[in-house]
C-alpha cells in the first residue's frame, strides 16, 4: 500500500497486519515520478512483479477562485488525473 501520509498508513497497516500477514506499506508521493519509481523498485525487490495496480491518488485545494493559485490548482489536477507512470513501473505490470 503506497502512501504519502506515512504515519496514518503505518497505523492502518499495523492494525491490519494480523489479518493480512503478507501486506506491505511503502511511503510514496504520487506527485513525484522519482518517488514512484523508487517505490516500484522496492515493491519489486520485496514481492516480485506487480500483478495488479489500483491507482487512487488524489489531491485537492479548497478556496474561492481568488484564493486558489494556478499552481495549486494545477498540482491537484495533475496528481488526480495524470498519475506518474515511469516506464520501468509500467513495464513491471504483467
Amino acid at each position: 500500500m503506497p502512501s504519502r501520509c506515512w504515519p496514518a498508513t503505518t497505523s492502518l497497516t499495523s492494525r491490519l497486519a494480523p489479518e493480512l500477514p503478507l501486506a506491505r506499506a511503502y511511503a510514496c508521493d504520487a506527485g513525484d515520478p522519482a518517488t514512484v519509481e523508487r517505490t516500484f523498485e522496492a515493491i519489486e525487490s520485496d514481492l516480485g512483479s506487480v500483478d495488479v495496480l489500483i491507482y487512487n491518488a488524489g489531491k485537492g485545494v479548497w478556496g474561492s477562485a481568488e484564493e486558489v493559485t494556478f499552481e495549486d490548482f494545477e498540482a491537484a489536477w495533475r496528481t488526480t488525473h495524470l498519475a506518474p507512470s515511469p516506464p520501468r513501473a509500467a513495464s513491471s505490470l504483467r
